[in-house]
């Protein structure tokens, strides 16, 4: 599974003594984002996690492509009464379900970038793709929820 490291990270801390974290994300995420009735099933993407957590998200987040570069932002403010520091890493997840591919950056941007561009291979453009992020303190033990930041255009 192309997410595996992801949802380790993402999942990792959740009852972690007695499943896998892909084991937890795939149950979790198969009563959240699995809809329809048997044979016709389908993948709300909005409702998809590839984390859970309680460590600050990204605040404002948004994401946009133009001229093959997926740009995402969130905020950098920290909250000391939350736990969260400039050097948090960012997770960010491309989804193009055309062809069943996964992408992300490739080193790990921190909170206080604020900011990623995300060359996308040109197999990925002419198509829709969804978008997810979320957040980890530097040892990748704290988590945040993952946010939803919607389907794009892949132009």
């Amino acid at each position: 599974m192309p997410l595996t490291p992801m949802v380790r990270v993402g999942y990792g801390q959740i009852q972690s003594h007695r499943a896998t974290a892909m084991n937890v994300a795939v149950q979790q995420n198969m009563g959240r984002a699995v809809v329809g009735t048997y044979p016709d099933f389908s993948v709300d993407y909005a409702a998809v996690r590839i984390s859970e957590g309680r460590l600050l998200g990204g605040g404002t987040v948004a994401a946009t492509v133009a001229a093959g570069v997926l740009t995402v932002n969130w905020s950098t403010d920290v909250n000391d009464l939350m736990d969260s520091n400039a050097d948090d890493l960012v997770y960010i997840v491309l989804f193009q379900p055309e062809i069943d591919e996964f992408m992300s950056t490739p080193t790990l941007p921190t909170r206080e970038d604020g900011e990623v561009d995300i060359t996308i291979p040109d197999h990925f453009l002419g198509g829709k793709g969804h978008v997810w992020i979320f957040f980890s303190d530097r040892k990748a033990k704290r988590v945040s929820r993952s946010s939803y930041l919607g389907e794009l255009d892949l132009q």
